[in-house]
């Protein structure tokens, strides 16, 4: 008895995992042609139905090309191969022309999506970064892309798209003067810079492309320079001196910027996320930072106005502890809070060094932060600071999502705080803070009625016991306890 294919496809998408579910390389050549064979015959069966195509710019374009007057529900293409030897633009730009052709200019998003990930080791500034839930991890995966214009000339074959995600493409800040920038509502961009002095003069127009974005949304973009969103801050400046005067005038407005996620060295960073903070205070719901140089300069990141849309905030590395979390007052609308010492990919791609610093910490107890990082002893100053006003987190009442990651000095009334104040919170994750006991924590869980996913990477000999006070909460679906005590 044979089985009949869905009769709707909305993505055309094959890769190989492992049995955890995780991308991988095809065993050889021969398993490519495989994977290759089954995407064209999916391609093939319900042609009609695709709204997502992933296409291969060297196996797969030929195929696809010919099944053109078929596709026309297709509006985002996800392009792999582009770091093919044999890669050539012309068979993509005839595959974008021949669409547009016949069904108008209704392709609106491009995504760079490498093949599958590769062991090649990275640097720091080179590291996986992932732009949306489609895309496969990768790394090293930029230098493998060599024709930085045949990838250009297939992004400009676009006419006014609005979404281009180029997380996969590190020349991509080189080429922007070649996007289309009347329609563009996401921009997401690789936080590697490349790796030449071409790319100084093109990080000083990044702020004059952007400006050009009048309907941008959603960003995600490296930072070099703390005058990128300047030009945001004065407009918003002139808006808010200017309100009579400019209320019925046609003068072109502030983009409804919903979504920033910026990266960069430290000072240049805090003043960017101040602008954008303040900015788009009105239309932000989705903030994150991720600092990647490591410095000691006694400055302070707050805001004294209201975010009343804001969501999400994410900072990473040493702007984590610049913050000043007595802004989060302003963020009624806060969900969702993260704060980490050390950036998510450094704890990815250095499991050795995180290895060294718990170590490190276990033998010298005395020692903090300064003593991993190698920086100021004014860094052990940010700390304490900061962890004094950890007790501002217990006012976001529609808190759900708090991650916690660094040498954080969380104390039982702060925590305890927290859980009797935020009563909407589902997800917990600690790690490696300290300054919590044993049953401080025990009490801090038990008031956490709707808490779903609880994470705790702790030094905490009796972590086990966590067990005990989580049976009466009926919505855990998730526990991972982690002690990172060793007796000695």
């Amino acid at each position: 008895m044979s089985r009949r294919l869905p009769t709707t496809l909305h993505l055309i998408h094959c890769q190989w995992e492992n049995e955890t579910a995780i991308p991988i390389a095809p065993p050889d050549k021969e398993a490519f042609k495989v994977l290759y064979q089954i995407q064209k015959e999916f391609m093939t069966h319900n042609a009609p139905q695709i709204r997502t195509l992933s296409l291969s710019a060297v196996h797969t374009v030929d195929h696809a090309t010919t099944l053109v007057p078929q596709l026309a529900m297709v509006t985002r293409l996800e392009l792999t191969d582009l770091g093919d030897a044999s890669f050539q633009a012309e068979p993509l730009v005839d595959f974008i022309k021949s669409h547009r052709m016949l069904f108008g200019p209704v392709l609106k998003e491009i995504i760079l999506v490498e093949k599958q990930p590769s062991a090649t080791s990275t640097t720091p500034f080179t590291f996986p970064a992932p732009a949306s839930p489609t895309m496969i991890p990768f790394a090293g995966y930029n230098a493998r892309i060599t024709s930085a214009s045949n990838v250009a000339a297939v992004i400009e074959a676009f006419r006014n798209p609005e979404c281009i995600d180029a997380t996969a493409w590190t020349n991509c800040i080189l080429y922007l003067d070649r996007l289309s920038t009347s329609q563009l509502k996401k921009l997401w961009l690789s936080y590697a810079f490349p790796p030449f002095e071409a790319a100084d003069g093109k990080v000083a127009r990044l702020a004059e492309f952007l400006e050009r974005c009048r309907r941008l949304e959603q960003i995600r973009v490296p930072i070099r320079r703390s005058d990128v969103f300047a030009w945001a801050a004065r407009e918003k400046k002139t808006s808010l001196i200017c309100t009579p005067i400019l209320a019925g005038s046609k003068s072109k407005r502030l983009p409804y910027m919903r979504t920033v996620h910026i990266q960069g060295p430290t000072l240049e960073l805090m003043d960017c996320v101040q602008d954008v903070a303040f900015a788009f205070r009105d239309t932000l719901e989705d903030l994150e930072a991720c600092s990647r140089l490591r410095v000691w300069q006694p400055s302070t990141l707050e805001w004294q106005w209201a975010m009343p849309r804001l969501t999400r905030l994410r900072l990473e590395g040493e702007i984590s502890l610049y913050f000043c979390l007595d802004s989060l007052k302003w963020c009624s609308a806060l969900e969702e809070l993260s704060l980490a010492t050390i950036a998510t990919e450094d704890r990815k791609l250095h499991p050795q060094q995180q290895l060294n610093q718990r170590l490190l910490f276990q033998q010298h107890p005395h020692l903090t932060l300064t003593a991993f990082h190698g920086s100021d002893p004014g860094l052990n100053l940010l700390i304490y600071i900061r962890s004094q006003e950890l007790h501002s987190i217990a006012n976001l009442k529609r808190l759900r999502v708090l991650n916690i990651c660094g040498p954080w000095q969380i104390q039982d009334t702060a925590l305890r705080r927290i859980a009797e104040r935020c009563r909407r919170l589902k997800v917990l994750h600690l790690d490696q803070t300290v300054g919590t006991t044993i049953g401080g924590i025990l009490l801090a869980v038990e008031n956490m009625k709707r808490l779903e996913r609880l994470t705790l990477r702790l030094d905490i000999v009796d972590l086990v016991l966590v067990r005990v006070a989580i049976r009466k909460l009926t919505s855990l679906s998730s526990l991972q306890l982690t002690s990172l005590y060793k007796e000695g």
